[in-house]
Order: C-alpha cells, then structure tokens, then sequence
C-alpha cells in the first residue's frame, strides 16, 4: 500500500510539473525552478534518502522565502512578476511538501516525533507503537490547507495548464499525506 501512495504522490508531482514547464507563457524562472526543487525532495525522502530531510526543509522553506521576495513589486515600474496565484500555490506548496517530508515515516524524525511507545515496567517487549496525534493533525491541516489554496487557485486561473497544474500538485499533496497517516 505505501508503494502504491508513493507512486500516487510522484506520478502526479512529476506531471504537474511538466505541465507548468510545458506552458512556455507561465511561471517565472524562480517558480519553475521551485517545483523541480520541491519534486526533487519528494524523490528522495520517498526513495532514495540521499539528502537529510532536514537540509529538503531547510531548502524548501528558503525557495518559498525567496518565491514571496521574487514576487515583491518592482520598485521603479510598481508591477509585480508572475500570477499571483501561481506564486502563491507554489511557496505553499514549498512549505506544505517541507513539513510532509520531516512527518514522512522513512524520516528519522518522523521516528521521533510521530511515535509514541507505551512501555510497562512488567513487560517492556509489550510495548504499542501508536501514531501522536499531533504530527497526525499537523500532516492533515496541511494538506486540507493546500487543498483549500488550490481549490482558489483553479478559481482564480483561466488557463487549463494552470488549472491542471494546481490539481495535479494538490493530488500529490493528499497521497504524501495518506503516507504518513496510513
């Protein structure tokens, strides 16, 4: 089942990021370059774990930083680069997928954080891992908070590129949230 929602959480990120790199007309270069990033960590922390989650985070949130600086206006022509929308999605999405990828159940800090072993002095092998609750809540207010962004987004968005590529990145979002519920 976890190959299955892995499979479920890169097919849709891989494609939701073709589509944006496909519409020549959308995003800028930093949010283009954002969505390989954040694909990027998706990968290893679901596979290959090559790179501590804690540097994807760290990575992660400075994109999203550096998106919400990219998208400041312009100080002599007072216009501001890129949709907004589109920016928005992606700098959540950044930070959305950061916290994802520290909860992810292949993450040593998920190991600490989302594990709660109740242990007797009588028999410590009767031990119950048993998932906290508060990474639990954290996982499922992220993904309810990136989907309600992107249900505005395919709102607000004319194009059906853009439309897509907010759906597709929102199916990704809710597959790495099955992950570390399940």
């Amino acid at each position: 089942m976890n190959q299955l929602l892995h499979t479920a959480a890169l097919v849709p990120g891989a494609a939701g990021a073709a589509v944006m790199w496909a519409s020549r007309s959308r995003g800028t270069a930093p949010e283009r370059i954002s969505v390989l990033v954040m694909l990027g960590g998706m990968i290893d922390a679901m596979t290959t774990r090559v790179v501590a989650p804690l540097c994807w985070v760290a990575l992660l949130i400075a994109g999203a930083m550096m998106l919400a600086a990219a998208r400041r206006r312009h100080p002599v022509s007072g216009q501001a680069s890129g949709s907004a929308p589109l920016t928005v999605h992606v700098a959540t999405g950044l930070i959305v997928t950061a916290g994802l990828i520290l909860l992810m159940p292949s993450s040593d800090l998920a190991a600490v954080a989302g594990t709660v072993v109740a242990t007797t002095t009588d028999t410590p092998a009767h031990a119950h891992p048993g998932l906290a609750p508060a990474p639990l809540a954290l996982a499922t207010a992220l993904v309810c908070g990136q989907v309600l962004i992107t249900c505005v987004g395919v709102r607000t968005e004319r194009a059906w590129r853009d439309r897509a590529h907010h759906l597709l990145m929102a199916c990704s979002t809710v597959a790495m949230g099955l992950i570390i519920v399940t």
